[in-house]
């Protein structure tokens, strides 16, 4: 038996998201508005919002970004993710670094020294790349780099 628990979630918090973007989820055209944004047929749109057909995991990225949300907690709204397989990551490369448990006490000393001389090199010191409504290419530069720390450090 498949899991419709989604029906329950999903809808409000996709309501409550277009709210929060300043779009009335009731408003005419709104709905057809956020799907053109997404790249999201405006009639599955309008499945997903009623509960009538759950989305699948590839379109929410997108939807996310759309709706300045994080994708995992749309997914897990979607029920695409389950809630307990879902850790959170620390928020910036610092905590990262500091909470990495296989760099020695130096190696977390070195390359915190080296992020904020690169920082301070780039001019770039926003170390919550979510505080701003609109992404820079500053910010997604630094996503990516907080990304390639967190792989390298495990």
């Amino acid at each position: 038996m498949q899991d419709t628990s989604w029906k329950e979630t999903f809808p409000p918090f996709l309501r409550e998201a277009m709210r929060a973007i300043g779009m009335d989820p009731d408003a005419r055209g709104a709905q057809a508005d956020l799907a053109r944004r997404a790249g999201i047929n405006p009639s599955i749109l309008s499945r997903w919002i009623a509960g009538s057909m759950q989305p699948g995991a590839q379109p929410l990225r997108e939807l996310a970004h759309v709706l300045r949300v994080r994708p995992v907690d749309l997914m897990v709204a979607a029920g695409r993710l389950d809630p307990a397989d879902v850790t959170e990551s620390p928020r910036t490369a610092e905590e990262s670094i500091s909470q990495a448990p296989g760099l020695s006490e130096k190696e977390k000393g070195e390359l915190l020294g080296y992020l904020a001389r690169m920082r301070e090199r780039t001019g770039f010191h926003n170390t919550h790349p979510r505080e701003s409504d609109e992404p820079d290419e500053a910010s997604e530069t630094n996503r990516g780099n907080e990304q390639a720390l967190r792989d390298a450090t495990g």
